[in-house]
């Protein structure tokens, strides 16, 4: 199973990701937190988290402002592609991901083997781009907005 929760920037994508994953014992996979100039990558297995990308990071990987480490999704990457069940969480799967950065060797092999369940988050102006991208059909689709607070299915 496909589970896409998409919303608007700010809207609670990330905050109803950590939650379903919090809740989950076969969790695995990772969490954008933004604090500051910078987003970390929380691990929801471990409670780890590191920092991704910054304003202030000297790389030369960059996302619009952002630079970001390159190093940090090969682990991510080789690490969710290692995993035989279980259920994934991969919050913010966007611009990067569907030019094949990103986390998008891991969702290739995990969409294509079809054996474990799969959460993403994506914003909704990447939905469509996303889905092609991936061959993702029949996903189930939770839009979070800032008006409910919560979950609601389209």
């Amino acid at each position: 199973m496909i589970r896409i929760v998409t919303g608007e920037r700010g809207e609670g994508k990330s905050t109803l990701m950590e939650k379903l994953s919090s809740s989950d014992p076969m969790a695995f996979g990772f969490i954008s937190r933004h604090r500051g100039n910078g987003y970390y990558l929380y691990d929801v297995k471990s409670g780890k988290e590191e920092l991704l990308m910054s304003e202030d990071l000297e790389s030369s990987f960059m996302i619009g402002r952002y630079h970001y480490r390159q190093e940090l999704f090969d682990y991510a990457n080789q690490y969710l592609s290692s995993l035989e069940c279980g259920h994934i969480f991969i919050d913010e799967v966007g611009r990067l991901e569907v030019s094949g950065g990103g986390f998008s060797p891991a969702l290739h092999r995990i969409i294509k083997e079809n054996k474990m369940d799969l959460t993403i988050s994506v914003r909704s102006a990447f939905l469509t781009l996303v889905e092609d991208c991936f061959s993702i059909k029949d996903a189930e689709i939770i839009h979070v907005s800032r008006d409910t607070f919560g979950v609601s299915p389209l």
